[in-house]
C-alpha cells in the first residue's frame, strides 16, 4: 500500500512540475511563425555570423539589430553610433 502512495505522489508532482514548464499553447506557435529581419547578418559590435543562429536583437532607430551574446548587446547600447559608424 505504501509503494501504491508512493507511485501516485511521484505521479502527481510530475504532472504538476511538467504542466507548469509549458509554454500556452498561442505563445508557443507564434514563436515558430514569428521572424524579425534583422539589418545584417553579422554581430555589429565583434562581426560574428549571427545567420542561422538565434540572436540577441534590440531596435535602435526603428531598426533590429541582432548580437551573438549579451554582452555585445550591451556594448552596443551604450553607444550605437561607435558601431554604427564602423561600416
Amino acid at each position: 500500500m505504501k509503494t501504491i502512495k508512493t507511485i501516485l505522489l511521484a505521479l502527481i508532482a510530475t504532472s504538476i512540475i511538467s504542466s507548469c514548464t509549458q509554454k500556452p499553447k498561442e505563445e508557443a506557435s507564434a514563436e515558430k511563425t514569428a521572424s524579425v529581419s534583422l539589418v545584417s547578418d553579422a554581430d555589429p559590435v565583434c562581426n560574428m555570423n549571427i545567420k542561422g543562429v538565434q540572436a540577441d536583437t534590440t531596435l535602435h532607430s526603428g531598426q533590429v539589430y541582432g548580437f551573438c551574446s549579451d554582452a555585445c548587446k550591451k556594448s552596443f547600447k551604450e553607444d550605437p553610433e561607435k558601431y554604427l559608424a564602423k561600416k
